[in-house]
């Protein structure tokens, strides 16, 4: 690993920069962690996001990452498949067609999809239940392609669902390319919540287009071939954070309306997902105190990351008068401490 320590010289520390330093309760050890949390801020996390109060404010505000640094944070959620779309196979085990007649073959790298009876919609959905790896369900996902309709007219879509709602990425060949929000739960027919259109853009047929759709940090982006082309924020502050569904299944959605089409290239990404229960000292919810000169450090391996969440400090008296050791729990193995007859203060 190359680290550069110049850099802090002429820049402040910013919020999800990664740095590398030396444990604090450990100096021997290097740590690589991600920073969270700045000086003289409160921080909370809830649902897997970090909301952030700084000094003189009320309210939490969520802490949105720039879609650089998210981009390089997505983790594929099958990671044993080879792009989804090297044969059929690979392809049924984490795609599911909706109940249309519309005909597809899959191989070589493409989906490809054929009329069928006069039909030409069509759309699949991502069978797996999208979680952390541990259970957790995770709201903020990524869905990218790239798409040529083969057809002269018609809509493609990309579609994320979670307990915010249901997000669209429609791209149509009549003008009407817009970024669709609905609803937590809505159904197929329902109408949107709201409508953002694409600036600049006209979807044309037999043309390959990069399409993304992320939706993260209370916010949807529509990228199309690399440009922001709609956004739309749903989260603000955790104030007005509006009750969880319970009910609502995370998943993600590619198809056509009135259109066949050829995809390749496709990924599927979910974020990481900041716990504060189990081993870790943070509850939900809670009030997190970051005193000044001081940073909040959390790992990208959320799941068996050794990063600030868990940090108990610990210091043991000597009976016979020789100076505390100050150390970290998690280095100390009780029968060390029977050993040694040291009293835990």
């Amino acid at each position: 690993i190359m680290v550069t320590k110049y850099y802090y010289a002429f820049a402040p520390v910013e919020r999800f920069d990664v740095v590398v330093f030396k444990f604090p309760l450990n100096q021997a050890k290097n740590f690589i962690k991600r920073v969270v949390g700045l000086p003289d801020e409160t921080l909370k996390l809830w649902r897997g996001n970090l909301y952030v109060r700084k000094k003189g404010e009320t309210q939490f505000t969520i802490a949105r990452r720039t879609l650089r640094t998210q981009d390089s944070l997505w983790i594929d959620p099958a990671r044993d498949a080879s792009g989804y779309l090297a044969d059929p196979e690979d392809f049924g085990r984490h795609w599911t067609r909706g109940d249309v007649p519309t005909e597809f073959q899959v191989g070589g790298g493409e989906l490809a999809t054929r009329e069928a009876g006069g039909r030409r919609d069509i759309a699949f959905s991502f069978t797996p239940e999208i979680t952390d790896g541990d259970g957790q369900a995770v709201n903020d996902l990524r869905l990218a392609l790239e798409i040529e309709l083969t057809s002269p007219e018609g809509q493609a879509f990309v579609e994320i669902m979670n307990e915010h709602g249901r997000f669209a990425l429609v791209l149509d060949t009549k003008g009407a390319s817009r970024l669709h929000r609905y609803a937590p739960g809505s159904g197929e027919n329902a109408q949107p919540m709201k409508l953002v259109d694409f600036k600049d853009f006209q979807f044309a047929p037999y043309r390959r287009y990069r399409v993304d759709l992320s939706v993260f940090d209370g916010m949807a982006y529509a990228r199309v071939d690399g440009e922001v082309k709609a956004k739309e924020t749903f989260i603000e502050t955790r104030e007005t954070l509006l009750p969880p569904s319970t009910d609502v299944r995370r998943t993600v959605r590619l198809g056509a309306r009135g259109a066949t089409f050829k995809a390749r290239n496709l990924s599927v990404g979910r974020d990481i997902y900041y716990r504060a229960e189990g081993r870790h000292r943070f509850k939900e919810d809670q009030e997190i105190v970051v005193h000044p000169d001081s940073y909040v450090m959390m790992g990208d391996n959320v799941a068996n990351s050794h990063d600030s969440r868990a940090w108990i400090k610990r210091t043991y008296s000597f009976k016979d008068g020789r100076p505390p050791v100050v150390c970290e729990a998690e280095e100390v193995k009780d029968s060390a401490r029977e050993r040694l007859k040291i009293k835990l203060n």
